[in-house]
């Protein structure tokens, strides 16, 4: 009996490593397996503890608003609610932006279906946060209640 103790004792540290690992995943990870889905459920599990502890690590739903000033200088707003706690999230899951991943995240080529093209012309796709250029990239952009994003077609 003493040894099942035991080696229950030496188990329960590795189970729990292992559980913690799923609750650092990203939303931004799909979850199209077995393992996701418990995955998705221990970190539903350690939000759901963290939000009644009121450690404040739960992600809240934040209403912004979109900007785009396209290459005519039609601009258009687009209003989102999400958890997300980057940009690149909603936006891209939307389809609003697409690009290329690099190093530094999302090289954004193409805001609401028009392509910016540097290597051909020297366009691209400035970022704005209430009014002042990004100094990140959209892929470390945090979202903000009640920003304004601009995307501005720059040539």
């Amino acid at each position: 009996m003493k040894a099942v103790f035991a080696k229950a004792g030496r188990i329960a540290p590795v189970l729990l490593f292992v559980l913690s690992l799923g609750a650092c995943t990203t939303s931004e990870q799909t979850a199209g397996t077995a393992s996701s889905s418990a995955i998705a459920s221990v970190q539903d599990s350690s939000r759901s503890a963290s939000s009644q502890a009121g450690s404040g690590t739960v992600s809240e739903e934040k209403t912004f608003t979109v900007h785009v000033i396209l290459p005519d200088g039609t601009e258009r707003d687009y209003p989102y609610t999400s958890d997300a706690q980057m940009l690149v999230t909603p936006l891209r899951e939307s389809g609003l932006i697409s690009g290329d991943e690099g190093e530094f995240g999302l090289y954004v080529k193409t805001v609401d279906g028009v392509t910016a093209d540097y290597d051909t012309d020297g366009s691209w796709w400035k970022l704005s946060v209430n009014g002042v250029e990004s100094p990140v990239g959209v892929s470390d952009c945090p979202i903000e209640e009640g920003a304004v994003y601009t995307w501005e077609y720059v040539h």
